[in-house]
């Protein structure tokens, strides 16, 4: 009897045979990865991926919004270059959909596009003096010493820190919210400079910081210790960071009947964790000279005060109420004020709309049902997305695992009823680009520039040294 022989290679290649599926990714940061990831792993379809990134650089929150004295979160890297350098997959950086590119002109070359760009705005407290110099985005402040490339002039003079090191030459500052992006924001303000000088914080970050006056630095929120928004992981570390002295007054840890009710049905015992580490810095008292974080709970800004620049916040003391089954914070009408020189908004980001797909402007992210698109009429055949454009901002990098999982479930689901294109659509892609005179990098072209960094950063004695320019990431992956 005849028995064909199955080589490994056979196996290896059979997604060759299968239906061919091309699916345009619209972003390059820990959703959009996940997602290609899932994708590619389902061999009953011949997958081919186009990543589609407005920065030359890929992996968006990891390059840019993890702190940079977090390396370990950054070993994901790893994965998503194993993905990146895949023969079904393609990069396209220095492209901007709905710029560059329209989402029109995708859908007639894709047939799936999954919006995975993440959340380019911040949003705001809306109260009187938010315009003053000072009052700042926690956000800018994280891409401006994780190296953001410049586009602006604005930006240009935010890389250069001119303002940070204005605002840093007096003791108090303000972090307005209490989740990991405050945390993260308030520890590289206080951490010594020489022991950040081996990560990849850029030149000019290091060098304003050292320069830095600042003593005290206030994590505001309108709730209670119950309520904080940061992990119990990120709360701890305060306390590992040498000569940092975390403070909070043993009052803020009294609990009211709504807290003692939220900590009682909480099956995960995260909040009692993260209330024990609290009551840990309760221990610990101002040290005038030192530097210092202090916490302070149910406390509300409700004015920004200063001329042309921030000198001093009026707070709102706040208690929690609950109304239709929802805890709130309301304000009391009792106020005090906190001198500072600058304070960093860190209460939330907002994804922007892209022309051509639906978007809830109320909630900041698109309209979609478990990942699948929608709009008027229902679902939308074809559109997708995942990650923080998807569900809003919350979450850590891992959170996006299950995130992604789920929007390509319901793809492979809708692929059984789909109509395919069968186009070659990367080249399609490839050549309305060149067709636009608009310059894109290939993975490989990106991987130059991932290597002239950590040749720089070698010398310097640190992870990596960012290019902060495009230009000068433009002309290094295509040398």
């Amino acid at each position: 009897m005849f028995r064909p022989i199955v080589t490994r290679n056979l196996l290896k290649n059979a997604r060759f045979y299968a239906t061919r599926v091309n699916v345009a990714i619209v972003g390059s940061g820990p959703s959009g990865f996940y997602t290609a990831k899932y994708l590619m792993a389902n061999k009953d379809y011949d997958m081919r991926i186009s990543m589609i990134e407005r920065l030359p650089t890929p992996y968006g929150l990891v390059r840019y919004g993890v702190a940079a004295d977090h390396p370990a979160v950054k070993l994901c890297i790893n994965d998503f270059r194993k993905i990146g350098s895949s023969e079904q997959f393609s990069y396209f950086g220095n492209v901007r959909v709905g710029e560059t590119v329209a989402v029109e002109d995708l859908r007639n070359m894709y047939d799936i596009i999954v919006m995975c760009y993440g959340a380019e705005t911040e949003s705001k407290l809306g109260v009187k003096g938010e315009n003053l110099m000072g009052v700042e985005s926690a956000k800018s402040f994280v891409e401006w010493y994780n190296g953001l490339p410049a586009i602006t002039r604005e930006e240009e003079d935010r890389i250069r820190g001119v303002k940070y090191e204005q605002f840093f030459k007096k003791k108090n500052v303000a972090v307005i919210g209490q989740g990991n992006v405050a945390l993260d924001v308030s520890r590289i303000i206080l951490r010594p400079v020489e022991s950040l000088k081996k990560f990849d914080v850029n030149t000019y970050a290091l060098e304003v910081l050292a320069k830095s006056s600042v003593e005290n630095v206030y994590i505001l929120g309108r709730r209670g210790p119950v309520q904080i928004a940061c992990t119990s992981k990120e709360l701890r570390e305060l306390s590992k960071v040498e000569s940092i002295n975390v403070c909070i007054d043993p009052a803020y840890l009294e609990l009211d009947e709504i807290s003692q009710r939220e900590l009682a049905n909480d099956k995960s015992g995260q909040l009692k964790k993260k209330l024990d580490i609290l009551k840990g810095y309760t221990k610990n008292t101002p040290k005038p000279g030192k530097k210092n974080i202090h916490f302070k709970f149910f406390n509300s800004p409700a004015e920004f005060i200063g001329n042309e620049t921030l000198e001093a916040i009026k707070l709102e003391k706040t208690k929690l109420e609950e109304k239709n089954g929802k805890t709130k914070a309301v304000g009391t009408g009792n106020y005090e004020e906190l001198e500072c020189s600058v304070a960093f908004r860190s209460i939330g980001y907002r994804s922007i709309p892209i022309e051509g797909i639906p978007f809830n402007y109320e909630k900041g992210r698109v309209l979609n049902e478990n990942g699948r698109i929608i709009d008027d009429n229902g679902v939308v055949p074809g559109l997708y997305t995942a990650g923080w454009v998807k569900r809003g901002p919350s979450g850590v990098v891992g959170t996006n695992i299950d995130c992604a999982r789920e929007t390509v479930k319901n793809i492979l689901e809708d692929l059984k009823s789909m109509k395919l294109n069968n186009n070659e659509s990367e080249k399609l892609l490839t050549n309305l680009l060149n067709s636009k005179n608009a310059p894109f990098v290939n993975f490989g072209e990106y991987l130059k520039l991932e290597k002239y960094e950590e040749e720089q950063g070698k010398k310097l004695g640190k992870i990596r040294d960012k290019v902060l320019r495009v230009e000068e990431m433009m002309k290094i992956c295509k040398s």
